[in-house]
């Protein structure tokens, strides 16, 4: 509490903790080598939220079986399933899967 540090460290821990604790997981997906960088990038921004684990996982069949079997266009529509419907963070929630869905697209 309290401590602070600079802009640049915080983006050094980010990189390293994606590269060191997301990547592993998320290159396990399968065609990840096939998608684009927006692609992989909406990914990690959701698997940040959610865990990196999320691909196979129990509460993710949708989304695991849309990648799975390379439904590409519907990633988007399945991400904003995972937003927690009439929950207090259901808005919050809903504009970051929106946004990660126009990344995939992009």
């Amino acid at each position: 509490m309290g401590t602070k540090i600079s802009q640049e460290t915080a983006d050094y821990l980010l990189i390293s903790q994606i590269k060191n604790e997301f990547l592993p997981h998320l290159i396990k997906i399968p065609y990840w080598d096939e998608m684009n960088e927006n692609q992989r990038g909406a990914l990690i921004s959701f698997a940040y939220n959610l865990g990196q684990r999320f691909y196979g996982s129990y509460g993710f069949s949708k989304i695991t079986r849309v990648l799975m079997l390379k439904m590409w266009d519907e990633v988007p529509q399945t991400m904003f399933l995972y937003r927690n419907p009439g929950t207090s963070v259901e808005a919050g929630l809903a504009r970051r899967r929106k946004a990660e869905g126009r990344l995939w697209s992009s």
